[in-house]
């Protein structure tokens, strides 16, 4: 996902659902953004459709491309992150999910005070164009954000039938598909210098090598001051970076690894046993964790069907 500055983070809150009149063309009680059509993202199995405007293709494609990246992985994150949202709006369309009403009658107070937070129409426009984003994109994805957080809310419904979420199930997955694992981390935070960091990483995986103890060195040097002291974390699929993920897969229960470098800094990690105490005393955190996975695979799943068209 693209990366934005804190007080636009803020705006494009979970709980910001935002409804102006002026906006045109709703699909599944969005207001989506006017413009000229950039691309039209299709399904060969449905009457699905779903135009994607310049504008809205330029705020993903340009925001990549301020990450740093070339621009080829920036078109091909923008056009995976574009076949996400129609993979939303697919589903919700297949599941009759859309806004409720109380969420269409969200005032235009809730804009107003957004704009007085940032200091008025003027300085919140600048905010918006600094990502290469329009008010109408602003309230298009905050409405959409809405949208699959009630998608979401549906398909993990357990009355809903869509995703099998039963005590049996779940216990199944997590014995087969979630990794505990506990971790030194030393985290790139803003202003740390990155060749400091890395070097510090190196110098704790020195320290384990020559045999101390994994605790007392998360205990003295550990940035991850949510972790479970005695179990560590337990996740699944997609929960953490890539790498953390990969590494701590490869490693069989007891052993550790060197150190992982990740998006989020250096991982020193200890794969740790599946522990039944703590299934049992953690059971609905894991079944949320593995709801949320099962949802994000039937996003996966519903992009890999979305088909593009591009327009002149």
């Amino acid at each position: 996902m693209i990366k934005v500055k804190s007080i636009i983070a803020t705006l494009l809150c979970a709980g910001c659902i935002l409804s102006l009149a002026s906006c045109s063309d709703r699909v599944q009680g969005v207001d989506r953004p006017g413009g000229k059509t950039a691309m039209v993202l299709t399904e060969e199995s449905s009457d699905f459709k779903l135009e994607i405007t310049e504008d809205e293709y330029d705020y993903y494609y340009l925001n990549f491309l301020a990450e740093g990246i070339g621009t080829e992985e920036a078109k091909e994150k923008t056009l995976d992150e574009l076949k996400r949202i129609g993979a939303i709006y697919s589903l919700a369309k297949e599941h009759e999910v859309s806004l409720d009403s109380d969420a269409r009658k969200t005032v235009e107070a809730d804009v107003d005070a957004a704009i007085e937070q940032i200091g008025g129409e003027k300085k919140f426009k600048e905010g918006l164009s600094e990502f290469n984003m329009t008010k109408e994109i602003y309230i298009s994805l905050s409405q959409m954000n809405s949208l699959e957080i009630a998608l979401r809310d549906y398909v993990t419904d357990e009355v809903s039938g869509v995703i099998r979420s039963d005590d049996d199930t779940v216990e199944a997955d997590i014995r087969e598909n979630f990794i505990a694992a506990k971790q030194i981390l030393i985290s790139n935070d803003d202003g740390d210098d990155l060749e400091s960091n890395r070097a510090l990483a190196a110098d704790i995986a020195a320290k384990l090598a020559d045999g101390a103890d994994f605790d007392e060195l998360v205990s003295q040097y550990g940035e991850d001051k949510s972790m479970d002291a005695e179990f560590g974390r337990y996740f699944t699929d997609g929960m953490f970076p890539e790498a953390f993920e990969d590494a701590a897969e490869e490693l069989s229960v007891g052993e550790m690894s060197g150190v992982v470098e990740s998006d989020v800094g250096f991982h020193i990690i200890l794969r740790m046993p599946i522990d039944d105490g703590y299934i049992d005393e953690n059971f609905n955190q894991l079944r949320y964790y593995y709801l949320n996975r099962c949802f994000n695979e039937m996003l996966e799943e519903r992009a890999g069907d979305i088909e593009v068209e591009y327009k002149d």
